[in-house]
């Protein structure tokens, strides 16, 4: 199993190595009071914007002036060809998100259409997730704009039934998890930690009630996660299983511990000078990982225990992430049980069907190259280095940057 799980992580990365690479915003339409009106608001993530950068197409813009721009001039609804008329434009901007929001009031009686060209030519691969609702919060429909497909026509009467949302956020769902490049790495630092399919379903199950826990909190408004320190942390938890994966192996998880307790100490310090993530949360996470380390160094009997639990404890973050998302979509008021279950059962789906794929592929190479595990050692511990340094630049660059 060990040879099989190397391999199958080596193909896990042949896409771009930023987390969401693809790029996701989030459009939220909600037919207004008065006939023919809407309240749009678009949601852009702000770690998009540290591709803008680098690109260097904006600057002398901030990223909240960028996106005030952007969707002013190109996020527009159409009546018969002519343009809504615009009022009450407004841009805040939030630890996760960049927003702009306006009111459109639509001339004529024909049908209503969305034509969205903002940044798909600075991020090809983007996708824009929309949602409609009518005037007293019902789902009435949604739809996921990408390069190819910018348009879309509003449905006159809304799609409230218990299959259509079911469906809606169960692909919602897979698709979070299949494009959510951060927590797909999560994922192969679990395959690379454990050996053998049973700790191995035992991890992910962990993994999954953890997420699952956080998801409903954020979405039943239970609990408001900070959606930059998240981020920031969830490149912190690849990081953390990646070098576990080494060190453990070495036999050197005390010599491991004491790295870990003194880069949170460092840590909880810089935070408490403004610098950096939470204070709290880092000496939350220190003492939690400090005291697994030290507990299992010895590999005792019921190490396998241990990992579902260490899983469980970094689900709880990831699923503050993937909460995000769902919440800046927006959750049917009438259907919310069935739309946080689905979309949950979604991403336990992209998952499955995501090692599915890889292993039937890795089965396949070693049948056709046996002689792979010969050097499976530093392979695999080249691939846990590379997660390391991918996982905390994920962390700095969202913590502190």
């Amino acid at each position: 199993m060990r040879p099989t799980v190397l391999w199958l992580l080596m193909l896990l990365f042949p896409t771009p190595l930023f987390a969401h690479s693809l790029g996701e915003s989030y459009g939220v339409l909600r037919a207004g009071p008065a006939e023919r009106s809407f309240t749009v608001i678009y949601n852009m993530r702000r770690d998009q914007f540290l591709q803008l950068a680098d690109l260097q197409y904006f600057a002398n813009e901030t990223p909240l002036e960028i996106v005030a721009t952007v969707v002013g001039d190109r996020y527009q609804l159409y009546a018969a060809d002519v343009a809504c008329k615009k009022t009450r434009f407004a841009a805040t901007e939030t630890s996760a998100f960049l927003q702009a929001g306006f009111l459109a009031t639509c001339p004529g009686n024909g049908p209503v259409e969305l034509r969205n060209e903002a940044f798909f030519e600075l991020l090809p691969d983007h996708l824009h997730f929309v949602r409609l609702s009518t005037a007293d919060g019902r789902f009435a429909g949604e739809r996921v704009l990408d390069r190819a497909n910018r348009t879309w026509m509003l449905p006159e009467a809304p799609a409230t039934s218990l299959a259509d949302v079911a469906l809606r956020y169960a692909r919602l769902g897979i698709g979070h998890m299949t494009f959510g490049f951060d927590h797909l790495a999560f994922l192969a630092s679990i395959l690379l930690l454990v050996g053998g399919v049973k700790p191995l379903i035992y991890a992910i199950t962990g993994f999954t009630i953890g997420h699952s826990i956080t998801l409903a909190l954020a979405v039943l408004g239970l609990a408001v996660p900070n959606g930059q320190l998240v981020e920031a942390l969830i490149g912190l938890t690849i990081a953390l299983v990646a070098a576990e994966s080494v060190f453990r192996r070495q036999s050197r998880l005390g010599t491991y511990a004491v790295v870990v307790f003194a880069s949170g100490a460092a840590l909880c310090l810089s935070g408490l000078t403004g610098k950096g993530p939470d204070p709290l949360t880092m000496a939350g996470i220190t003492v939690f990982f400090t005291a697994y380390l030290l507990l299992t160094r010895e590999r005792p009997a019921w190490l396998p225990a241990m990992t579902p639990l260490l899983t469980a404890f970094f689900g709880l973050i990831h699923g503050f992430g993937f909460a995000g998302s769902l919440l800046e979509i927006g959750l049917p008021t009438d259907r919310l049980a069935v739309a946080l279950l689905v979309f949950n059962l979604g991403i336990e789906l992209g998952q499955l069907l995501i090692v599915g794929a890889m292993l039937a592929i890795l089965l396949l190479l070693l049948r056709l190259a046996p002689t792979i595990n010969a050097a499976q050692a530093p392979m695999r511990n080249t691939l846990a280095s590379a997660l390391v340094a991918l996982g905390m630049f994920w962390f700095v660059d969202r913590g502190f940057l």
